[in-house]
């Protein structure tokens, strides 16, 4: 079984551990003061980073437990004045984004304007002949494969967006995804 770091700093740094659980946005910031507390490198790889937290000494350890309690110094600077509230940062993003969302669908109730939906299904109709086009007859020999595959990338992102405002995101298959990969194995 792989050893889960998060988990140990959560233990250690509760607050810390708070704000690198599911996404958060302030798991950046965590992160940094998890590396800067084993004096490791901003670009240090997180296997590299389990592996100092699963062999710490007990002065890294204090280390790390300072590195928390300065976290919530920080955070309590910046309006987060407990863990619920660092926690809860994630579920307002995703009303905000819900909001935005529900604000510009219901706009275009208010209008009776398709041309959102037409824009949708012009866009996914381009894109799949051109990549029909590109499926069944190839690239050009004159063209430069790198540049048409990053053309296709983004009218693939283009279509994706618009779908996706269309017919809504995928954000709780997302989330399921991301539960799935923190759950222990089946045995």
């Amino acid at each position: 079984m792989d050893f889960d770091w998060k988990k140990t700093v959560g233990a250690i740094a509760p607050v810390i551990g708070t704000a690198l659980a599911g996404g958060n946005p302030l798991a950046g910031v965590a992160i940094s003061a998890v590396l800067k507390s084993f004096g490791l490198d901003a670009g240090t790889d997180t296997s590299t980073l389990a592996s100092a937290i699963q062999g710490a000494t007990p002065e890294q350890l204090i280390a790390l437990k300072n590195a928390d309690l300065q976290f919530q110094r920080d955070m309590a600077e910046l309006g987060f004045r407990n863990q619920e509230a660092i926690a809860n940062l994630q579920v307002r993003a995703d009303e905000v984004d819900a909001g935005d969302r529900a604000s510009a669908r219901a706009r275009e109730v208010a209008m009776g304007d398709r041309r959102v939906f037409w824009l949708t299904c012009l866009i996914v109709v381009a894109v799949l002949s051109l990549e029909g086009l590109a499926l069944f007859y190839g690239i050009p020999k004159t063209a430069i494969p790198e540049l048409v595959g990053r053309i296709l990338g983004t009218l693939d992102a283009m279509a994706m967006a618009a779908i996706f405002y269309t017919y809504g995101t995928s954000r709780g298959s997302q989330q399921k995804t991301q539960l799935l990969s923190q759950a222990d194995a089946v045995k």
